[in-house]
């Protein structure tokens, strides 16, 4: 009897507006096209099956707390929640589902809190990444490919105006309300991680399905995929 094999963990990161969510959504519906079972993963909330099912209650919950910045906290109590949130969704579903030969898209890793905690906060990048080895595998640290959408400096409004389009929230985001000089800053650690860990960049300037055929095709390339890459009209109009 022969083992299954493990299944595949994307990761498309990048700062607040880039469309991280969209794009992991598009993914995830090429590859179920595909036949392949999707897990769905907004870190640091649940993961979630193809009918939206929450999971890991518990990472819904923490994320609740995470994202509300009328709760003061230091950089490194948020590294804490957010790994935490990282623990039950890796240990209760992500990992799981994987060696059952499924797939994982997310948004949003352990990166992310390099470049808002580590960079942004000024928390250290190498000690939230020294926090996430000591909690997480080997598996869990190497997903198997991993993209950063980025704007370009001069196109800030474009991603502004993004954020903007989600319209009043009940408690002040944490992280989005921060000032320009916060967001500068995220941007730029994620740069620096991008070089250090040499991880695919995509310019986020571009319409959404642009931005999907290029993580697609990079995506294949690298892992070296046979898989059918289907319309995007056909696929809106199978979803309506």
């Amino acid at each position: 009897m022969s083992e299954t094999e493990p299944g595949k963990r994307i990761i498309i990161e990048g700062t607040d507006g880039t469309g991280k969510s969209t794009q992991a959504n598009m993914l995830a519906m090429q590859l179920r096209l595909n036949e392949i079972e999707v897990l769905r993963i907004d870190e640091p909330d649940s993961a979630m099956d193809y009918k939206g099912t929450i999971l890991v209650p518990a990472a819904s919950e923490m994320r609740k707390i995470i994202k509300d910045g009328s709760v003061e906290r230091t950089a490194e109590a948020n590294v804490v929640m957010f790994t935490a949130a990282a623990i039950a969704n890796w240990k209760t579903a992500t990992q799981p589902h994987l060696l059952q030969g499924g797939w994982g898209v997310q948004a949003r890793d352990y990166r992310s809190r390099m470049a808002y905690q580590g960079h942004a906060e000024n928390y250290g990048i190498e000690e939230v990444e020294r926090i996430t080895q000591a909690t997480m595998d080997d598996q869990y640290m190497n997903p198997d490919f991993t993209v950063i959408l980025d704007f370009p400096d001069e196109a800030e409004e474009v991603r502004e105006a993004r954020i903007g389009k989600r319209g009043p929230l009940d408690t002040p985001d944490t992280f989005e309300s921060r000032d320009a000089s916060f967001q500068q800053s995220i941007r730029d650690g994620y740069r620096f991680i991008a070089q250090r860990d040499n991880i695919e960049v995509i310019n986020a300037n571009q319409s959404k399905i642009e931005i999907a055929d290029e993580i697609w095709g990079r995506m294949v390339g690298k892992l070296g995929l046979d898989l059918v890459k289907y319309d995007w009209e056909a696929i809106e109009k199978r979803v309506k």
